[in-house]
């Protein structure tokens, strides 16, 4: 075979730079650097952070050459003297790059500490590049932290991470932190056509642009992605680039997002169709996009004259087309979709499924109406729909359908409840109820209640005014004796409950709700059942005298009247409900012992 098919470099190799001039996208980073270095400043440890294919491993390899150059030692090496070339080829051993992410332990650190204490063999330092220094268990960064923060005056560090908020805080604080950002799409265009115009390719614009956009930010993905094509660049277009790279392209992305927002749910299967033909992946095309609508959602925020993104000429025409025709609402809400829609497409087998159901989704998002307008249109007075319940007729309009069921089953006597002679007779054609439980003809206005039924309507006011006394109003049966009288019966009810309905408060509150609802004074009585209270028997005929010891105690101790549960604060009235018993005010006799 012949050898120079096995010597063959990738690009992302062969044109990685070897001074800082040729290092693209870190300007702050660099000139840091070159400040550092021209004045003798450079710190014993450097960490880069930044995300991946940014140049912080190279930057870490011309910062070697830097401070060990021969001829020209600081920001410009020579790049011919014996040090630069051994490493640059990598067979300098006193650089040592340690791939943390496979040496992560202790026994690693410690062997590295070691090495940094002999002195170097060749060059002026001893240079540490740590890469993905992350991947450090918690024992290895405590085995680094002394040797990081006082080397040997020939050693230096550099750390780099593509997760910096996995570093320690000790480990942060001992070395300079530089920050590299994500390289500029114009940038990376740039680069790609330096390469192309090195080998002598002549490559599409419109496909270097695309192989930018398309990288976020990595410079190594980018050139990773010009190898694949750069054999047939001269015959590619841009969208036989597309095909064979498996994308649709935000182009045709936009195209989508114009047919959802008309609402054309056929063009939005056909798109899914389109994308599993050319075979693109179905999160990445959902991510396509997701990135379209947010350029969408920044010239929304932004306006039209937005600088927060790079788009000019027809593309950026086409965003300020789907910025008019869409509301932030809407894009947000597609957002949204497509966010949930990638976390969860990862965990299914046939992705075709929720790719079509997504695309679906956000076509009818136009048509969907949203929580403020279902609100702004809910009519305010309940609908007029009526239930029968025991042979009455009564309003289903109540604020929830139990209790206007328990409200209007409790207009009528309980065969199971009442007393003989209050079943005997039947209730009085009043309150908008004849006596067959028909609608009265003669009945008085409701001025405005939600039901047309006296009683529903004053339950449905204290379910909305005072709850506790609405659902205990809820269970109450009525006994009518004359049109302008209402017995109110209650079974057994704790003392918290039983004071509350028979409180002077809650009776006049219930007749004024009532007759307002009624269009006439209606008095009302409350009746409730008498409380069980199970008493102990005596452990021995000799507790008697015990017992009458502990009575006239209780007599001592006796109230001079019940306290309204609506008059204690709230703790007062939670603990009466917790522990069932009353609030009393004692006699002085008692308040002195």
């Amino acid at each position: 075979m012949n050898e120079g098919k096995n010597s063959y470099k990738v690009l992302a190799r062969r044109f990685r730079p070897t001074d800082f001039d040729d290092v693209v996208g870190q300007p702050e980073v660099l000139a840091s650097l070159r400040t550092s270095l021209e004045q003798g400043r450079l710190p014993h440890a450097l960490l880069f952070a930044g995300s991946r294919g940014v140049g912080k491993t190279t930057t870490a390899r011309i910062i070697a050459r830097a401070v060990n150059c021969e001829v020209t030692p600081g920001p410009s090496p020579c790049g011919t003297c014996a040090a630069c070339k051994s490493i640059l080829e990598g067979s300098a051993s006193d650089v040592v790059e340690l791939d943390a992410a496979s040496n992560n332990g202790v026994e690693e650190v410690r062997a590295l500490r070691e090495q940094a204490g002999y002195a170097p063999i060749r060059l002026r330092k001893k240079v540490f590049i740590l890469d993905e220094v992350h991947m450090f268990s918690r024992a290895a960064f405590n085995a680094l932290l002394k040797i990081l923060e006082e080397p040997p005056a020939h050693v230096l560090f550099v750390l780099a991470t593509t997760e910096a908020h996995k570093i320690p805080d000790t480990v942060r604080s001992r070395c300079q932190v530089l920050p590299f950002r994500r390289i500029g799409a114009g940038d990376i265009e740039g680069r790609l056509a330096a390469i192309c115009e090195r080998e002598g390719v002549q490559a599409s614009a419109e496909v270097l642009a695309e192989i930018a956009a398309a990288s976020m930010g990595g410079l190594r993905d980018a050139e990773t992605a010009l190898e694949r094509v750069l054999p047939l660049a001269q015959e590619l277009d841009l969208a036989a680039y597309r095909r064979l790279v498996g994308r649709l392209g935000p182009t045709r992305a936009a195209e989508l997002v114009a047919t959802c927002l008309a609402g054309d749910t056929k063009a939005a299967l056909h798109y899914s169709r389109e994308a599993v033909e050319t075979g693109v992946d179905e999160r990445e095309c959902l991510g396509e996009i997701l990135e379209v609508l947010r350029l969408v959602l920044l010239l929304h925020v932004d306006g039209e004259d937005s600088m927060l993104f790079e788009a000019t000429g027809s593309w950026r025409e086409r965003l300020l087309e789907l910025t008019r025709a869409s509301s932030l609402e809407t894009i947000d809400a597609m957002m949204q979709l497509l966010v949930l829609a990638r976390d969860r497409i990862r965990h299914l087998d046939d992705r075709r499924i929720l790719l079509e159901l997504t695309l679906v989704r956000m076509a009818r998002i136009g048509s969907v109406q949203t929580l403020g307008e279902l609100l702004a249109a809910a009519p305010l007075v309940e609908s007029e729909g009526r239930v029968e319940s025991e042979g009455h007729v009564v309003s289903a309009g109540s604020a929830t359908a139990s209790h206007a069921r328990s409200a209007a089953s409790a207009t009528t006597n309980s065969p199971s409840t009442a007393s003989p002679s209050t079943t005997s007779q039947p209730s009085p054609p009043a309150m908008g109820l004849s006596a067959t439980g028909s609608p009265s003809t003669g009945s008085p206005p409701t001025r405005g209640n939600r039901s047309a039924d006296p009683w529903v309507a004053t339950v449905e006011r204290a379910l909305t005014e005072r709850e506790r006394l609405g659902n205990l109003l809820s269970a109450a049966t009525l006994d009518w004796k004359s049109d302008a009288e209402l017995r109110l019966e209650f079974g057994a009810l704790k003392t918290i409950d039983r004071a509350l309905v028979t409180s002077e408060k809650s009776k006049s509150w219930i007749e004024s709700a009532l007759s307002d609802a009624a269009g006439r004074r209606v008095a009302i009585e409350v009746v409730t059942a008498a409380a069980s209270k199970s008493k102990k028997p005596s452990a021995s005929a000799g507790a008697t005298g015990a017992g009458a010891s502990g009575d006239a105690q209780q007599g001592a101790r006796r109230p001079r009247g019940n306290v309204d549960p609506d008059e204690l604060p709230g703790l007062g009235r939670k603990a009466m409900e917790l522990f069932d018993v009353r609030h009393v005010e004692r006699t002085d006799e008692a308040a002195d012992a």
